[in-house]
Order: structure tokens, then sequence, then C-alpha cells
């Protein structure tokens, strides 16, 4: 179960976001707004599951209020530790007795939770990774039996909030948009983008996303809509971490993800493979890895300038684990090793990548003379901006830019004004996704319909 944490201002407020909710299962907060509820009239207007949460006052208010809450038919209500032994006995069958510590439990402040009189036992912690709240939910689900309420505060927590049951967790919150009541909050806006607007089954499968500052991905929206558009039992969740062997540990159940930087690398060491990786999938229980990046590019390639292979010459820049994968996936797909050019910011590693795979390293940007594709694998920086000035457009005969997502589209926005073909960084994106679908289940999705989805 997903609920709706409200905060509002008044009676009035807190009428019509009930109204505006009334489909789903809600939270009432009051936390620093001097009111009083009138718990009969907002009772009457929502007959689902429907919870509150006094943070506001003295202890004796604070469970008066909570008293008032469930005479008037609430279905719970949530009070700190410090409030939940002294109210009246009945208060107790619909308690949330709720714990917020700064960091992570003890073992004795378990205990103490445990020993609460209540219905629902609630503990919410603030985590900076994914792996924090993993272990929260380990340490969480030993210490304590069922009902049980976590909460993961903060971006590497969200993966809880969009699927609760699956970890342990009776339910999770969330809030109207840009109004959260906790860190890491997502709306229902943001479930959609997710695709995962419905909650998934506690038995679902588990994909994901493993990278670091992963909230712009549509990764999430491409593989939660390719599930549902093939019935799967199945959900692809964000999980922003810094360890991703941790990571695996503590999610044996997992069937498959896809991996961003600054992981690919990692994980290619991790491994042992010969090159970054980006998916990750299951065959007999056994791990296997794969980088589609390239695979994509040449997809994407064929869709959007089918006459790519016919350019004079092939430019790459940035030669890290993304550059490098992309010039041997191009001399794998029989592109010719004399056609392609490397440029580098660091031009000895563009010199030692010349060397060993038989191409050429430019030392400036300025030193080809035929028609190019050119393939930029690096991230966004001021040398792209002094290049597009004094370039003839003229010898750029496409254009494949890696870049997607506010401030970061320059290259492919220069290609479009001048109508110069292009893979943006979607449709490269769009690409790899069919491979790593292809690996996750054994079908994917055709290039049309998630570059449409994407947009």
């Amino acid at each position: 179960m997903r609920l709706i944490s409200l905060s509002p201002e008044n009676q009035q407020e807190a009428c019509e976001l009930l109204l505006e909710f009334a489909q789903h299962p809600l939270e009432i907060r009051l936390d620093h707004q001097d009111w009083s509820p009138d718990f009969s009239g907002l009772r009457a207007i929502h007959n689902g599951f429907l919870v509150f949460t006094p943070r506001i006052g003295d202890q004796k208010s604070r469970i008066l209020l909570a008293e008032k809450a469930i005479d008037s038919g609430f279905s719970a209500v949530d009070l700190d530790i410090s409030d939940c032994n002294f109210g009246s006995p009945s208060l107790s069958q619909r308690l949330i007795a709720s714990m917020h510590p700064s960091g992570f439990p003890e073992d004795s402040v378990l205990k103490a939770l445990n020993q609460i009189d209540s219905r629902w036992k609630k503990i919410a912690v603030p985590v900076g990774d994914a792996t924090e709240a993993l272990e929260l939910i380990q340490k969480s689900r030993q210490s304590i039996p069922s009902p049980l309420i976590i909460s993961a505060m903060g971006k590497a927590g969200q993966f809880l909030r969009l699927a609760p049951g699956i970890f342990g967790s009776e339910w999770s919150y969330l809030c109207p948009e840009e109004k959260p009541t906790a860190e890491g909050q997502l709306s229902l806006q943001d479930l959609k983008k997710l695709g995962l607007e419905q909650e998934p089954q506690e038995d679902a499968e588990i994909f994901g996303l493993m990278g670091w500052k992963i909230q712009h991905s549509r990764s999430p929206l491409i593989h939660n809509h390719w599930f549902q558009s093939r019935n799967l039992n199945a959900c692809y969740l964000p999980f922003e971490t810094r360890y991703p062997k941790r990571l695996l540990e503590l999610l044996p159940e997992s069937r498959g993800f896809s991996v961003t930087s600054p992981l690919k690398e990692t994980l290619g060491k991790l491994f042992q493979t010969d090159s970054p990786i980006n998916t990750l999938f299951r065959r007999n229980d056994n791990w296997q890895t794969e980088m589609t990046d390239g695979k994509g590019l040449t997809l994407a390639l064929h869709h959007k300038f089918p006459d790519w292979q016919k350019t004079p010459g092939v430019l790459i820049t940035g030669l890290g684990g993304l550059g490098q994968h992309v010039l041997t996936t191009l001399l794998e797909s029989g592109v010719a090793a004399n056609k392609i050019l490397l440029w580098n910011r660091t031009h000895s590693k563009a010199e030692i990548l010349a060397e060993k795979y038989g191409v050429r390293a430019l030392e400036s940007l300025e030193n080809f003379q035929d028609p190019i594709l050119w393939i930029q694998c690096s991230q966004p920086a001021e040398w792209i901006s002094r290049f597009l000035v004094s370039i003839d457009p003229g010898r750029i005969a496409g254009i494949a830019d890696s870049n997607y997502g506010s401030g970061r589209e320059e290259l492919s926005r220069w290609a479009r004004n001048r109508k110069i073909p292009l893979v943006d960084g979607q449709d490269w994106l769009a690409a790899q996704a069919l491979f790593q679908q292809k690996y996750f289940t054994g079908h994917c999705q055709d290039f049309e319909t998630v570059r449409e989805l994407i947009l």
C-alpha cells in the first residue's frame, strides 16, 4: 500500500485535499500548523484508509488529538514512541508506534520499539545510499515482527517508497506534487514518470537501475512500461548506490540491472571483464554481463541515419569506457580502421588506443578533411562549445550524442538547427534499452515505441 501524506494548514484545505485524493489511502499530519481538526467532518469525506499523525504541541495534547481521531473512525494514528505509553488501552489497537532515529538504529532502539503495545511499528531513518536502506530493511525485519512500516528517507531510499510490499513494509508514503512531508517522498506525477503508477505485487521479480545521481534516468519508465505491456510480474526500481557489490549481496533475489556511470567500470572489474558493463542479468541463477551501448548506437544509427556506414570517416571524441567500447563495436561491425579518428583531451590516451587498434589519433579537432560521422562520448564540456563555433557544418555528415537531459544537449541542438542527421542521447538510450529487455526477458519492444515513450 502507498499512502499520500498531507500536511494541510487548516480544515478547509484538509477537506479539499481529501476530495482531491479521495481514491487513495491518506495521512493527515499536524507538524507545525496551529489548528484543531474536525475529525468527524474529515472522516465523512474520506471513507478509505485514513491515518492521523500529530507532531505538534505537548504530549497531552497530541494524545488527546489521537484519541479524538480514533473516536471519529480514523483507521490509525501515528504517535512518536515517547507518546505511546500514555494513551487509553483502546488506542493501541489502531496505533502506529513511530521512531525516527537520526542514524542507523542500534539493537537497543529496535528492541524498545518492539516492546511498545501497538498495531503497527514504524521506523524512519535517513539514508544516503541504497545499500543503507537495504541494510535497514534487513535489520528491522529481523528485529521486529510484522506488521512493520519502514521508511528510508532520502533519494537513495525511493525504491522502498515505490514497492513497499516487496521489501516487507506495510506501506510507504507519497506526497502531493512538490509538497513532501519527508525527504525523498515521491508524488503521483513522479510515479507516472517512472512507469509505476500501479504498485508492484509483493512477489514481483526485481530489476533495476544502479548508479549514482540517477533521478534523471528514463530507464525505469522504459522497462516498467515493457513489463506491463507483457503482463509480467516484474518491476524496475532505481537503486542509487556507490557500492554495487554490496547491493548485489543484499538483493540475492534480483533478476537484472542496468548500470550507469560511475559504476560501469567498477562492475567490469568486479566481474573481471575486459571492458565496462551496463547490463547484468540472470541465467540459471548466475550473473551474466553485457555492454549494450555499442549495439544500441549502431541500431539507432540504422534508424536515424541509414547511410552512416558510407561516410568517409568516423570521429570518436571522449575515450573513457564508453568511447573505447564504441571504438571496438565499430571495428567489430565492419567499419574499416583507416576510417576511424580518435580525439581526447588527453592526447596520449588517443595515441595509445590508435596504436592498439590501427586507427588514427587527432592532436587537433581541425585535423580532418572528409565529412565525418561525429560520435560524442564524453560529458558536456567547454571544448564542445568552442569547436561548434569554429567548425564548418558541411564537414559533419552526422552526429551521435550520448548526452541527454536539461543542460546537456548543446551538440544535439546544434545538429537539429543545421538539419544534420542526428542520433541524440534519447535515441541512443532507447536503442540500447531494447537489448537490455532482450537479456532480461527474452523479448523486446520496437525502437519507435520506446522512443515515443521517453519523449
